[in-house]
């Protein structure tokens, strides 16, 4: 049988359930409801991704990658969460296997567009598995990304339709099966929507806190992404962001369990890691235990300076980073960041009413004593970077990228910043699934051609 979900409702898997599965030496005991019809149900079209960015990712570390939690060799992969079928029944449901979208450390991604009604799909192809990684091993890893995507359902998380096995009878195969998960298309490139210099503040607000809203579902449900960057960052036509891509997924608290698990294993690119994933000789990566969710934490302030200033602020977390090693000297003098904040808030609002009544705003000063009076060329520490954003998101934003993970905040201390909830956004309606518009921003369009 093949099982598509297109609701909680019609999801078999729960949240508990999906941990158990994720937990190390687990036994899958995943059951199936009967399946659901899904025909015409998904209106959405899939990501592109050939536009030649102006800031080139790096390459994932693939030797240091440690994509699930540890697994005991004792758990049995079934039909309960997977389809075995022939290649010639997925272009039979769903299409010929088209374009090439995108391809990463786990696997390539291709439009796929199905003939009965025109709908496109994204279907993912993952890599072959490893020499040394046996069958059960690469099956769960493959199959993780499926259970977050089916069951973990977020307006700000990809909807990931149908997880496929094909029997590999080719002569070099590593593994008993190929798989493919098929997963909504979506149309846009958060990546090179910021590189396209088209977007507002207000927009750039508006995606931020809408994957804001993403990190902190997972987060309440125990997992965290680890490989959170723009390019794993995708959008609808409507403005809706949605975070794709949970390889590298580790869940750190299990259901009914108040301790927190510490993971091991560098995971991401270069530009986004936290400092804490290299080793304090800065010769290589870490291998002590850490927390992955502070790990997200850093990860989502990065992506905020990158939408902000359209470059990375360093190109890896090290002391050998000039830009870093700046990032790391203490500010030449001390700065008070909520203070500033607010003193330009109240600024902003005098001009604003200056306007109104036809005066001059400039009258208005910013006070002598927040005013910077260094050279640039001469600053050096954390206010040199943040200096170059917009004052209202430095304190919370500081705090994100505090060299220590424990002085960082939590999803929940972050989404109860007064600037983060003053963020006006754009979501999906929980009954009706339309798309509920923020006023005062459009959304920047960046879509490449797509064959019909």
């Amino acid at each position: 049988n093949n099982y598509n979900y297109n609701s909680p409702e019609d999801s078999p898997f729960s949240s508990h359930e999906l941990k158990r599965f994720l937990r190390p030496g687990a036994i899958s005991k995943l059951k199936p409801t009967s399946p659901t019809s899904t025909s015409g149900s998904l209106k959405t079209i899939p990501r592109v991704k050939n536009l030649e960015p102006v800031i080139k990712p790096t390459k994932v570390h693939e030797e240091k990658l440690c994509n699930i939690n540890e697994i005991g060799d004792h758990v049995t992969h079934t039909k309960s969460h997977s389809t075995v079928l022939e290649l010639e029944d997925i272009k039979d449901k769903y299409g010929e296997i088209g374009k090439l979208l995108g391809s990463g450390a786990n696997g390539s991604v291709h439009i796929i567009t199905r003939q009965s009604d025109h709908i496109k799909f994204a279907i993912k192809q993952f890599r072959a598995r490893q020499y040394k990684e046996s069958n059960t091993h690469y099956f769960k890893r493959c199959n993780q990304e499926y259970l977050i995507g089916s069951s973990l359902k977020h307006c700000n998380i990809v909807d990931i339709i149908d997880f496929i096995m094909i029997k590999d009878e080719s002569s070099n195969a590593t593994s008993n099966y190929l798989y493919y998960e098929i997963m909504e298309f979506l149309p846009i490139d958060l990546f090179n929507v910021v590189m396209s210099n088209d977007m507002s503040r207000f927009e750039i607000n508006c995606c931020f806190k809408q994957l804001l809203e993403a990190v902190t579902f997972l987060h309440e449900q125990g997992i965290a992404p680890r490989d959170l960057k723009l390019d794993n960052c995708c959008m609808t036509s409507d403005g809706i962001l949605k975070l794709i891509d949970f390889g590298s997924s580790f869940v750190f608290q299990y259901p009914f369990e108040p301790q927190q698990i510490m993971a091991t294993g560098v995971m991401g690119s270069d530009p986004y890691l936290s400092p804490e994933l290299y080793s304090p000789d800065n010769k290589g990566f870490t291998q002590d235990e850490y927390n992955a969710a502070k790990v997200d934490i850093w990860s989502l302030a990065i992506i905020y300076c990158c939408m902000i200033l359209r470059r990375f602020p360093w190109k890896c977390p090290r002391s050998s980073d000039l830009n870093f090693k700046t990032f790391l000297m203490p500010d030449n003098e001390p700065h008070d960041y909520s203070t500033s904040a607010t003193t330009h808030e109240q600024l902003v609002e005098k001009r604003r009413h200056l306007r109104e009544i036809g005066e001059d705003p400039s009258q208005i000063k910013f006070p002598d004593h927040l005013r910077q009076k260094i050279h640039p060329k001469d600053l050096h520490g954390p206010y040199k970077l943040f200096r170059l954003l917009p004052h209202g998101c430095r304190p919370i934003i500081s705090q994100m990228m505090a060299i220590s993970p424990q002085e960082r905040p939590t999803m929940k201390q972050i989404m109860q910043d007064s600037w983060v909830q003053n963020i006006d956004n754009c979501t999906v309606d929980a009954l009706t699934k339309k798309t509920l518009r923020a006023k005062g921003h459009h959304h920047t369009v960046v879509i490449d051609d797509i064959p019909s």
